[in-house]
């Protein structure tokens, strides 16, 4: 099961995750080219029409690593992928920048580090997930 872990400190106030996924970081989660979880979505409207960003959509489950349970509800997530990877040299996360979804939740239990296991969607049936 691919996993990205998200320590609690990059949930903003609203207890919203705060993220984005790389290009880089795509093959590691299983969402290879022509993937259906991998779109170039409209996500701005401006003066001068919209903007369309490459966006991918993720099953996202918060769990406690210690005993492997779910500590939070279980939402679904377009996140923005950005181009390039994450630069260790000059210390840039690849966990930075916006993620898409606006809907707030708040974690159950104040465990660190959590783990975000992730899997792509295809036709609103979500693969890997466990039960």
């Amino acid at each position: 099961m691919p996993t990205i872990e998200v320590r609690f400190e990059t949930l903003d106030d609203s207890g919203c995750t705060v993220f984005t996924l790389f290009e880089a970081d795509l093959p590691s989660l299983g969402i290879g080219p022509g993937s259906q979880a991998y779109q170039n979505r409209s996500v701005v409207n401006t003066a001068n029409g919209q903007v369309y960003r490459d966006v991918v959509r993720l099953k996202l489950v918060w769990k406690d690593p210690g005993t492997d349970a779910h500590i939070c509800y279980v939402f679904e997530e377009d996140c923005n992928v950005m181009p390039g990877a994450w630069n260790p040299a000059l210390g840039r996360n690849r966990l930075s920048g916006l993620s898409l979804r606006r809907k707030a939740y708040m974690a159950t239990a104040p465990v660190e580090p959590v783990v975000l296991n992730v899997a792509e969607t295809r036709h609103g049936v979500f693969k890997n997930i466990p039960t």
